[in-house]
């Protein structure tokens, strides 16, 4: 719950999260058992708690937090975590191939220049005879 980015803001801070509502935790009788209700903790720092009807599957999907209500929401939590991660293996695999573009052009204009340098003085050579 106190997770601090490198900007001093809270992970969850002006996000949009799914989660245990406080009705739920009554119903499994963890009210008295956990040190926080979480839904309220999560308001406490800066989140918009979006619940579900008690006990049915919700998933809210906030940039890259992916965030479920309960265990009804387990398995969609997965596949939303998939298809972040595919995106970025995706974005991650295109930046590659660009620097890979890249280091292949300046290859290219290096041997130029080489190949450029090597003529000049045959080229001298040859208009001197």
């Amino acid at each position: 719950m106190n997770v601090e980015l490198d900007n001093g803001f809270r992970l969850v801070e002006g996000r949009r999260v799914a989660a245990f509502t406080n009705e739920e935790e009554v119903a499994v009788g963890k009210e008295k058992v956990v040190p926080f209700l979480l839904a309220d903790r999560l308001e406490e720092q800066g989140a918009t708690h979006v619940p579900a009807e008690n006990f049915t599957e919700n998933v809210v999907v906030d940039e890259r937090l992916v965030a479920g209500q309960n265990p009804a929401s387990a398995a969609r939590v997965a596949k939303e975590m998939e298809k972040l991660l595919a995106e970025v293996i995706h974005q991650e695999k295109a930046e590659e191939h660009d620097e890979a573009d890249a280091l292949r052009a300046e290859q290219g204009r290096r041997k130029g220049r080489q190949e450029g340098c090597r003529r000049t003085p045959r080229a001298l050579t040859t208009a001197a005879r």
